[in-house]
């Protein structure tokens, strides 16, 4: 996001919090931005010259995501024609090949490999590459027990996402976890700085957390298991935490990850993430976007805070019908 347009969304969100504490989003702009979003979106389609292998999946996910947001409906038939568009880009993709046929793939490498099939699948079955990348991903996993705890669940989770048995205990794995870590006491009852805070100073902590909660709702199509109702609530305040450090920061993508963290969760969107909704609104430009984001690894420096926030709002429109 431009400087200029970053300090006055922090202001005008200073301003909405001291003179309203309590949020109540306007419908009708949500409505508008939620348009907006969609209209960029469906404008810039992510190719092998605009954002590469990385950016066509992470549309795929968009589009898998809205079409779960309305219960397996996408807002339209258009939207769904977008959605196997991008797949058939997808399977095209040279990079998507190359990374096929790359030799010791690293479990960051199985996770996108895993990802792309399974969004393949969601659109036509099965994908030609199914058995050899389930193969791939389990004989990385089988070996991976130093490796970053949240790739492990996730790429483990989307192994059993595509209908096949981990190599490692699920058990063992949601332990390791950073759900579970950072929720192993009710941060409500200590004194003084709770114990998660100091595992949350970079925002890849808190993607982290919003993976790992994808991957177990399977992207919002199961509800929360019993296991992550028991900590959804200590979850949920560090969402709230989240929140607000992004709009702090007019971190965008960040603070749409917080509001789609919560919403899989079905918890009531309230407090900070509540006025998370009136920040998107109030910081989106003219075009749909939310313009360049300083903190994106992507070379495309706008698209995935377009997608992050255009379902982020769509998943308030959901929280709230429901809520």
């Amino acid at each position: 996001m431009h400087p200029t347009r970053a300090l006055s969304a922090i202001l005008t969100f200073l301003l909405l919090f001291s003179c309203h504490p309590v949020f109540s989003a306007d419908e009708t702009a949500v409505d508008a931005a939620i348009d907006r979003g969609l209209a960029w979106i469906m404008a810039h389609p992510a190719t092998c010259q605009d954002g590469g292998f990385l950016d066509i999946v992470d549309e795929g996910l968009f589009y898998l995501t809205i079409r779960r947001l309305g219960s397996g409906k996408m807002p339209d038939a258009l939207h769904e024609r977008a959605f196997e568009d991008c797949i058939s880009r997808l399977e095209a993709s040279p990079e998507f090949e190359r990374r096929l046929k790359k030799q010791d793939k690293t479990l960051f490498e199985q996770y996108h490999l895993l990802l792309a099939t399974y969004l393949i699948e969601t659109v036509r079955k099965p994908a030609v590459s199914h058995d050899r990348v389930i193969a791939e991903a389990r004989r990385t996993l089988a070996n991976s027990s130093s490796e970053n705890q949240t790739f492990r669940l996730t790429v483990a989770l989307l192994i059993q996402h595509l209908g096949a048995t981990p190599p490692v205990s699920m058990a063992e794995l949601l332990d390791a976890s950073l759900v579970n870590r950072v929720t192993q006491r009710d941060v409500s009852k200590l004194p003084g700085q709770p114990p998660h805070r100091s595992t949350f100073q970079r925002p890849l902590a808190y993607y982290a957390l919003v993976h790992e909660v994808a991957a177990l709702t399977d992207f919002g199509r199961l509800p929360p298991s019993p296991w992550l109702i028991e900590r959804r609530s200590r979850i949920g305040r560090i969402l709230q935490d989240g929140a607000l450090r992004a709009m702090v920061s007019a971190h965008v993508d960040l603070l749409a990850e917080m509001l789609l963290c919560n919403h899989m969760l079905d918890l009531a969107m309230t407090g900070e993430l509540l006025a998370g909704v009136d920040f998107l609104v109030a910081s989106q430009h003219a075009d749909g976007s939310w313009g360049e984001q300083v903190t994106s690894p992507r070379t495309n420096r706008v698209r995935h805070a377009v997608q992050t926030a255009t379902a982020a709002l769509l998943a308030y429109k959901t929280t709230s019908r429901a809520h």
